[in-house]
């Protein structure tokens, strides 16, 4: 069965508390990417995912887009291992086969702890011209190889993207896919590994204990050669996938340009280093030795001597050891042990400086044997020295700046021993810029006043003769000179003498080896000072840009608004005739119903009177003799039409007769009808009524409903067609108002867009440029450090302490010679 895909597991984690197994999964919230999707990691065996939990936890989840069948057995047998284990650089995981749940199936994720650290190759670009840090940071990465050898574990793929450095300086790895323990002792491998870091004889099945020799080796001398030689940074174009070597170098060293700046740096040990790599490539991958300090021609150098006096000062020697490395160190006691290798012995390249002096001519000379971890600083055999420099000559560490170094906080502690290393190398003038700021935290001034050498007769008869000028001055105004001419005598008398004493302190020795030193250092301090002044020209010029799009964004929302707001007025006017049209049109709605009402009732009246009729039809007036109303009268009204109760409505008595009113208006005149004959025909016509009253419907029949109705229906069709048509007008006035002012709209977002973009372009321009600035910053402060450490900082050769000096006599003499001893001591 088909893998999800990298979306479908993104989709999945939208939701985490319904796709996840694993409680603490499912209760955590996955990191979002710039579109408010959860943020994937893409690998080549599965997508990663980061979730926070409650309590600050987090961790990663990687969810496999590759089949696991063997990797399910491999899995097991690292967790085995690795719980056995109490090292710092490993990490949790837990394998759930049944961890996510995408499109209703359930699939396996791999859950490990999120590590809060850097990433290597961020954290050297970010100490690139930190070379204590780089240098320590070489040991650590030494250190992290001795423990995996000590913890019978191969990681297979040791690279800048898979080691991490932890805020404590602890370095974590992480992605154990291809990651070697005795318990896979005899499988194949299933990847060579980042092609930038492994050999290239290094194939896809070779799996073992030894695959991490090479690419340890890679990092290690990289980091190295960076701590001696920044520069190389840049020149290589370092931080694209590596550090210094890519797979083109390993493959041709002959023409790896690489291995070429490397052999020609100035950086101390780091032409030593390439041709150690080099040997290492004309090797077999299982012949090339584990990485080791003893082997390592940049930090070798007074390693186990530091490490040891640290430790004394420390209290005990694992105490340093354990600051250094984190955890364990390579063994200092006893000479090196002979790997496996095609001499037997571990490469050492022509020419290296780390050589034993009782080699035999001809015998590949190997490093003295190093003193052990314990109490015991020096290698105290006779004739030996007690800390072997690079150059084959030997130099005491300061007994100060270690005390220093062992009462200083960790970090402090790291870069000290790291300098102490490199004084060696540097030479012993070299001047500390961390040790300089030491001292002046400590209350004394890292500058000492410098001794004039020389004759000061003449300067000192200057001032005498000034001094005399200005007595004689003094003298001639108290006799009766005018104190403003005086005045003006003493005052050249004292310019003269001092002008004449700079003339002389200039022609010192120490003032034109001050000035040689200035002239010497004045093209460095000027590189750095015109590249700090090109970081702060960038910097403003950026904050220009970010000010002219903050106020293009502003006008374009006052655009914006002020269009918005006519738009809404044009708008609102279309509402409100909208409004007053519906308005009419539901009055029209209201009367048609009233209408219709109405038609209803009037139906139903007449309805009824025509029931009402047909029934007293059925009633002949002849029955009315029943009821006192003579037969005379009854064929007297029968001549008029009038036989039945429905014919007349009513009867009054008028001289001579009575007066018979007919339901069609008519008057008859009957003189047979009195009154007892018009009562009677009254009643009996009440009579009838009331029976036929009992047949008279009390609503319409229901096709009599629908046929009224139906006809106003048609009536409330038109008015709502007529409203649906305002409706319609309306709706085109609208669009085409919107429509017009769109394209206004658009005209302001198209120009705040074209803004943008170009501050954008500005601000990739100007953030390249201010990183490549900053980035020069970085390197001519190197180079002035490197040209004040060869010219040395000069004292404090200025004409105050010269003329302090010079009145170092008579009354002076204690002053001067109070100043001098302070100097001393500082």
């Amino acid at each position: 069965m088909r893998l999800p895909g990298a979306t479908s597991y993104m989709e999945a984690l939208q939701d985490p508390a319904l796709c996840f197994a694993d409680p603490e999964l499912a209760a955590a919230v996955p990191v979002l990417g710039p579109l408010g999707l959860p943020r994937a990691i893409s690998g080549n065996v599965a997508v990663v995912f980061r979730l926070d939990g409650a309590g600050g936890r987090s961790w990663a989840v990687r969810c496999f887009v590759r089949p696991l069948d063997e990797e399910r057995s491999r899995y097991a047998a690292l967790r085995a291992h690795l719980a056995t284990l109490e090292s710092s650089w490993r990490v949790g995981f837990d394998l759930q086969p049944c961890g996510i749940r995408v499109d209703g199936a359930w699939w396996p994720v791999l859950k490990m702890e999120w590590v809060r650290a850097e990433p290597l190759l961020a954290y050297v670009e970010r100490h690139l011209w930190d070379g204590a840090a780089l240098g320590y940071l070489a040991t650590r990465v030494t250190a992290l190889a001795e423990r995996l050898r000590a913890d019978g574990v191969a990681h297979g793929d040791l690279q800048h993207g898979n080691i991490l450095v932890a805020p404590g300086g602890d370095l974590r790895l992480v992605d154990y896919d291809g990651m070697f323990v005795p318990g896979l002792a005899g499988l194949t491998g299933t990847e060579r590994g980042h092609r930038n870091y492994q050999h290239p004889g290094r194939e896809v099945g070779d799996f073992g204990p030894d695959l991490d020799s090479f690419s340890s080796w890679v990092i290690y001398a990289s980091l190295a050669a960076l701590a001696a030689d920044p520069l190389l940074w840049g020149r290589l174009d370092g931080g694209e996938e590596a550090f210094l070597l890519r797979q083109h170098d390993l493959q041709d060293p002959d023409r790896s340009a690489a291995l070429a700046a490397m052999e020609t740096s100035d950086g101390p040990g780091v032409p030593a280093l390439a041709e150690l790599l080099r040997s290492f490539l004309a090797m077999h991958p299982n012949e090339v030795p584990p990485l080791s300090l003893a082997l390592a021609p940049a930090l070798h150098a007074g390693m186990p001597a530091v490490l040891s006096r640290a430790a004394a000062s420390r209290g005990t020697a694992a105490a340093a050891s354990s600051d250094l490395s984190g955890g364990a160190l390579p063994p200092w006691d006893g000479p090196l042990a002979a790997v496996p290798g095609k001499s037997g012995r571990p490469p050492v390249p022509a020419g290296s400086r780390w050589t034993r002096a009782d080699a035999s001519p001809g015998e590949p000379r190997w490093p003295a044997p190093l003193p052990g971890a314990g109490a015991r600083a020096l290698d105290t055999r006779a004739g030996a020295d007690p800390s072997p420099g690079p150059d084959g000559a030997l130099a005491e560490i300061e007994p100060e700046r270690v005390r220093g170094a062992a009462s200083r906080a960790d970090d402090d502690l790291r870069r000290s021993l790291y300098d102490a290393l490199t004084a060696g190398v540097h030479g012993p003038d070299r001047v500390d810029g961390r040790a300089a700021e030491a001292r002046a935290g400590a209350g004394s001034s890292p500058v000492v006043p410098v001794t004039f050498g020389g004759d000061l007769h003449e300067a000192r008869h200057a001032v005498a003769m000034a001094a005399l000028a200005t007595v004689c001055l003094i003298v001639v105004a108290l006799v009766g000179v005018p104190p403003a001419l005086a005045a003006a005598g003493v005052l050249g008398a004292a310019i003269a003498g001092l002008a004449r004493i700079r003339q002389l302190f200039l022609r010192t020795p120490e003032a034109q080896s001050a000035r040689a030193v200035g002239a010497v250092l004045a093209e460095p301090r000027r590189a750095a000072g015109d590249a700090v002044a090109a970081v702060d020209r960038l910097a403003r010029r950026r904050a220009e840009v970010a000010e002219a799009e903050d106020a293009a964004a502003g006008q374009a929302a006052d655009a914006r608004a002020r269009l918005r707001a006519k738009e809404d007025a044009e708008l609102r006017d279309v509402d409100a005739g909208l409004e007053t049209a519906l308005a009419g049109l539901s009055e029209r709605e209201r009367a048609i119903g009233r209408a219709e009402k109405e038609a209803r009732a009037a139906a139903l009246v007449d309805l009824q009177a025509t029931v009402m009729d047909l029934q007293l039809t059925q009633h002949s007036l002849v029955a009315s003799t029943t009821c006192g109303v003579s037969e005379m009268v009854v064929r007297r009204l029968a001549l008029d039409d009038v036989r039945t109760a429905a014919d007349f409505t009513d009867v009054t008595i008028d001289k001579p007769g009575g007066v018979v009113t007919c339901r069609d208006g008519r008057k008859l005149l009957v003189t047979a009808v009195d009154e007892r004959q018009a009562a009677a025909m009254l009643r009996w016509r009440r009579q009838v009524s009331g029976v036929a009253q009992l047949k008279v419907p009390h609503a319409l029949p229901p096709e009599r409903v629908a046929s009224i109705r139906a006809e106003f229906d048609g009536r409330r069709a038109a008015v709502a067609a007529e409203a649906e048509s305002a409706r319609a007008e309306a709706k085109r006035r609208a669009d085409a108002i919107r429509d017009r002012w769109r394209s206004e709209h658009e005209k302001v977002v198209h120009r705040q867009k074209q803004v943008e973009a170009d501050a954008a372009r500005q601000r990739v321009d100007l953030d390249r440029d201010l990183s490549r600035a900053r980035k020069d910053v970085a390197e001519a402060e190197w180079r002035l450090n490197r040209h004040e450490d060869a010219t040395g900082v000069p004292a404090e050769v200025r004409l105050s302490a010269y003329l302090r000096q010079v009145l170092a006599v008579g009354p002076f003499a204690g002053t001067a010679e109070r100043t001098r001893r302070a100097g001393g001591q500082r």
